[in-house]
C-alpha cells in the first residue's frame, strides 16, 4: 500500500521545489495521512474542491485486512487526493478518490492508466453497443429448465447402465461406447460415524499440489492437532529440462513415488511417529496411512489401483510407456509402497482413494448429527463425484461408495464454439475431447472460458496485449471479478489491470464481470444438476424422502460464496424450494487431505 501511494503522489505538479511529505497508513481501523505544504494556490469551488475538476477511483490494496477510514487528504499543486471518512472497504481494497485541476494528459503514466477506466457514474446500464454483444452470449451460457432436466434423466440414465455393466462383470474394463461414466468401485466397507479416535495419516495427490496430514481423532466428530506440508508438484524439482516439474512426461515413476515416500518419511520423524536414523530403542510399527489419489482408477482392492490415464495434464512417466518407469496402466499403491521398501519399509499403503470418496468420508466423521452423507462433490481445479448406492452388493460391489467419474458426461450438454476451442487447444492432446462435462464446471477451465468470450467482444481494444495469451486470466483472477461489489469495479479493475495491463471504460468493466458471471453459473447450474441427479438416484428426495448431506470440497466452491449462492438456487428452481431443502451442502474443509486418514481410522475401528 505505501508504495502504491508512493508512486501515486512523487510527482511535482505545478511547482518546480521540492515537495516534501510524510506517509502514514494504519492497520484496522486507521487513516493515511499525506501533509505538504503548496508553493502555488488554486481556487476552490462551492464544496471545497479544486475547481474545475476531474474525478477517478483509485484502487489500492490493504491486503493484510480491510481498513476504514477516519479521514485523512493531501492538497497541493493542483491535487487533492481524499479518503471518504468512515468509508468501509470491501473484500480487502479501499477505494481512493482523486480530484485534478488539469486534463487527464497532465497526470504521470501510471495515474493516466487507472483514470482512463473512468468510475464516476454508478448503476449505469451497459451501452447499447456493448449489449448487443453481450446479448448472444446471455443465451448461449444460460441452461433452460428444460435441459437441465433432460440432462437429470440423461445423468441418472448414464448411472444405472453404469451400474447394470458392472454387474453384469465387475472385472470389465470401462467402454466410453456403452456408459460416459466409469461408476468404479472403492472398497469402502466402513463409513465413519464420527466415534473414532487416534492419530492417522493420509498422503493427497490431486491438481498439481502434494500435502501430508497428520490429524489427531478425538471422537464426537471433533478433531485435534493437525499437521501439514504441502508442496506444488510443478515447481518440483526446479530443472529447465522439466518444464512441468514432476508433472513432466521425462519423470520416472520411481522418481515420482521416492520423492512422495521421503515427504512421509520426513513428517513421520519430526513428530515422533517414526522413528529416526541412529535412535536406540525398537524401531517404530510400519505406519499405514490412506493415499488420496485423484484420479481415474481400476482397483480390485483397496490397496491397489491401476491409474487408467492422467487427466488435469498430467505427464509424469509418459516417457516411459511400456516400461516398468511408466505409471499409467500400472499400480500406484504397489509403486508408493515399493518406494517405502526401498527406504526402509517405514509405511505403506492401507488403501487408495479418490479425493470425492475422501470428502464424503471427511464430512461423515466431522457432522453426525446431519442428515446421512450421500453424495462427496468436488468443484475446484476439477471436478467429480461418488456417492452411496444402498444396494451396492446388487451390483456386485464390495464397497458401498462408488466414484461416479462424472467429468466424462457427453450428453445433451450446453457447449458452445468457445468450450470446443478451449479443448482443441489444450497443451496436452492426449486429453482433447476428453472429461468435456469437468471442463465446463471446473475451476481449471473457467477463467480461460472467460477470457475468450471477452476476447470476442473486444477483439480491437485487446489486440496485441497480454489479455490474447491463453491461460493469462485463471479462474482465480475471474473469481475475483465475478465476486466483485465495490461501487465502481475498482477490484476488476485492479485484477485486469495487474493480468493484462489494460484498462477498461465503466461499461466495459461491467460487461467483463457479466462475462465472468455467466461462465461461472453456468457451471454452477451444472454443478447443481449433478446434485439433484443424485438425489432421485438415491431416494432422497421426493414425497417422504428422508433428505441427504452433499459434502463439497474445491475452492471453486468453499473460496466463492456467490457460487455457493447461485448453486444452491440452481437446485431450488430445478426441484423447488420444500425438495431443495431435504438437500444440505456442506463445506468438506480439506476434506480430500483428511478423508483419507478418516478412512484408516474407520477400518482399524469397525
Amino acid at each position: 500500500t505505501r508504495e502504491l501511494l508512493r508512486r501515486a503522489l512523487i510527482w511535482k505538479a505545478n511547482s518546480t521545489s521540492a515537495m516534501p511529505f510524510v506517509t502514514s497508513w494504519t492497520r484496522g481501523v486507521g487513516a493515511a495521512l499525506l501533509s505538504h505544504s503548496p508553493s502555488t494556490s488554486f481556487s476552490r469551488g462551492e464544496d471545497g474542491r479544486p475547481s474545475p475538476w476531474h474525478r477517478w477511483r483509485f484502487p489500492f490494496s490493504n491486503r493484510r485486512g480491510a481498513a476504514h477510514c477516519q479521514g485523512g487528504g493531501w492538497q497541493g499543486g493542483g491535487i487533492d487526493l481524499s479518503i471518504p471518512a468512515g468509508h468501509a472497504t470491501y473484500n480487502l481494497y479501499m477505494p481512493v478518490t482523486i480530484y485534478h485541476t488539469g486534463g487527464p494528459g497532465d497526470l504521470p503514466p501510471y495515474l493516466q492508466a487507472v483514470a482512463s477506466s473512468g468510475g464516476l457514474s454508478q448503476g449505469v446500464p451497459l451501452e447499447p453497443s456493448a449489449e448487443i454483444k453481450i446479448k448472444p452470449i446471455r443465451s448461449l451460457l444460460s441452461v433452460g429448465k428444460p435441459q437441465m432436466i433432460m440432462m437429470i434423466s440423461e445423468f441418472m440414465e448414464e448411472m444405472n447402465k453404469g451400474l447394470a455393466l458392472h454387474a453384469a462383470d465387475p472385472s470389465a474394463h470401462w467402454d466410453e461406447k456403452k456408459c460416459c461414466f466409469k461408476m468404479l468401485e472403492t472398497h469402502i466397507d466402513h463409513i465413519p460415524t464420527g466415534s473414532e479416535k487416534g492419530v492417522y495419516y493420509a498422503v493427497d495427490v490431486g491438481g498439481t499440489n502434494f500435502r501430508v496430514v497428520r490429524i489427531e481423532l478425538l471422537g464426537d466428530g471433533k478433531i485435534g492437532k493437525t499437521s501439514r506440508i504441502k508442496r506444488d508438484l510443478k515447481q518440483l524439482p526446479p530443472a529447465p529440462e522439466k518444464p512441468k516439474g514432476l508433472l513432466d512426461a521425462s519423470v520416472k515413476q520411481s522418481e515420482f513415488f521416492g520423492y512422495l515416500a521421503d515427504q512421509v518419511i520426513q513428517v513421520g520423524k519430526h513428530e515422533g511417529d517414526i522413528a529416526g536414523e541412529g535412535l536406540e530403542g525398537e524401531a517404530s510399527p510400519v505406519l499405514g496411512f490412506g493415499f488420496t489419489f485423484s484420479f481415474p482408477t481400476q482397483q480390485d482392492q483397496k490397496n491397489h489401483a491401476i491409474l487408467s490415464h492422467w487427466t488435469k495434464e498430467w505427464d509424469t512417466g509418459r516417457d516411459y510407456t511400456g516400461t516398468d518407469e511408466c505409471i499409467e496402466g500400472r499400480d500406484v499403491g504397489q509403486m508408493f509402497d515399493d518406494a517405502f521398501a526401498k527406504k526402509g519399509g517405514h509405511a505403506k499403503v492401507h488403501g487408495v482413494i479418490n479425493d470425492t470418496v475422501g470428502t464424503l468420508l471427511s464430512c461423515s466423521y466431522e457432522n453426525p448429527h446431519l442428515p446421512p452423507v450421500y453424495m462427496g462433490l468436488i468443484l475446484g481445479t476439477g471436478s467429480n463425484g461418488c456417492y452411496y448406492e444402498p444396494k451396492y452388493k446388487q451390483y456386485s460391489y464390495n464397497g458401498k461408495l462408488i466414484n461416479i467419474e462424472f467429468g466424462n458426461f457427453n450428453r445433451s450438454l450446453p457447449e458452445t464454439d468457445i468450450d470446443k476451442q478451449v479443448d482443441a487447444d489444450l497443451s496436452n492432446k492426449a486429453d482433447v475431447g476428453r472429461q468435456r462435462f469437468e471442463k465446463m464446471v471446473s475451476g481449471k477451465y473457467l477463467g480461460e472460458i472467460s477470457r475468450r468470450f471477452v476476447c470476442s467482444i473486444m477483439a480491437d481494444k485487446l489486440k496485441g496485449t497480454k489479455a490474447e495469451l491463453i491461460d493469462s486470466l485463471k479462474s482465480e483472477h475471474a473469481s475475483k471479478i465475478v465476486q466483485d461489489e465495490s461501487q465502481n469495479l475498482e477490484i476488476t479493475c485492479l485484477t485486469l489491470f495487474e493480468q493484462w495491463g489494460v484498462t477498461f471504460s465503466l461499461n466495459e468493466l461491467r460487461a467483463i464481470q457479466e462475462i465472468c458471471r455467466l461462465v461461472f453459473d453456468r457451471s454452477a447450474s451444472l454443478a447443481a444438476m449433478s446434485i439433484v441427479a443424485v438425489a432421485l438416484k438415491a431416494d432422497r428426495i421426493g414425497r417422504n424422502a428422508e433428505g441427504m448431506t452433499v459434502a463439497i470440497d474445491g475452492s471453486l466452491y468453499t473460496q466463492n460464496p456467490w457460487y455457493q449462492h447461485r448453486l444452491k438456487q440452481h437446485i431450488v428452481d430445478i426441484v423447488g424450494r420444500e425438495d431443495a431443502q431435504k438437500v444440505h451442502l456442506q463445506i468438506a474443509d480439506d476434506g480430500s487431505g483428511k478423508g483419507a486418514a478418516v478412512m484408516v481410522a474407520a477400518d482399524q475401528q469397525a
